[in-house]
């Protein structure tokens, strides 16, 4: 593969790593609620994904490498990246073996939202309307706040040693504002685009 190319396409390729470490980093995050050993190469790897999220964007930019595919694929790694841990932790905490129990109505927000997301994306290409997908602010800062949240109770032990313990109550509700807001947002849009296909038709 030609230098170019291969700078080209080597954003998507992290990206799909990140995707691909999914499955590690869930696995070890439900073993690590026996083992402090493990809960540190889950922290571990949740740095390395958060780098690589960091590092495939600067890439991108560096090489002029943006696509269509990674604009789609990039959100999407980062929300299943946290749609995996939510529903591991929150098992976790089911079971009586969580440094912080994740509320299960959270976790009914985050998929609730998302599944809301997808149902209407599909729904409105069924009714032959083309919407385009681009991560709006709201959407990047809920899966941002996810994501802290589920990193605040990975390192929840130093947390509390720190007194700083009551910050992942904070996170748990700012997830849920944003997450909600995040899906009014995207009905707003939705509808208004359904109004603009139909005043042209």
């Amino acid at each position: 593969m030609p230098i170019t190319k291969m700078r080209r396409a080597l954003p998507n390729l992290i990206t799909a790593s990140r995707l691909v470490l999914v499955v590690p980093l869930g696995s070890l995050l439900w073993v690590s609620r026996h083992s402090d050993r493990l809960r540190w190469m889950v922290i571990a790897l949740f740095l390395w994904i958060a780098f690589s999220d960091w590092l495939d964007g600067f890439l991108a930019r560096r090489f002029s490498a943006q696509s269509a595919l990674g604009r789609v694929m990039d959100p999407a790694a980062d929300k299943v990246l946290a749609l995996v841990c939510f529903l591991v932790l929150v098992r976790a905490g089911m079971d009586g073996h969580s440094y912080f129990p994740l509320p299960l109505w959270l976790a009914a927000v985050v998929v609730g939202k998302d599944l809301w997301c997808v149902i209407g994306y599909l729904v409105i290409r069924m009714m032959g309307v083309e919407i385009a997908v681009r991560p709006a602010i709201l959407g990047k800062a809920s899966t941002f706040l996810q994501l802290a949240l589920v990193g605040s109770i990975v390192i929840g032990p130093e947390l509390v040693r720190m007194h700083l313990g009551w910050s992942r109550e904070v996170l748990v509700w700012l997830t849920a504002i944003m997450t909600t807001l995040a899906g009014i947002n995207y009905s707003v849009v939705a509808v208004r685009r359904l109004a603009t296909a139909q005043l042209h038709e």
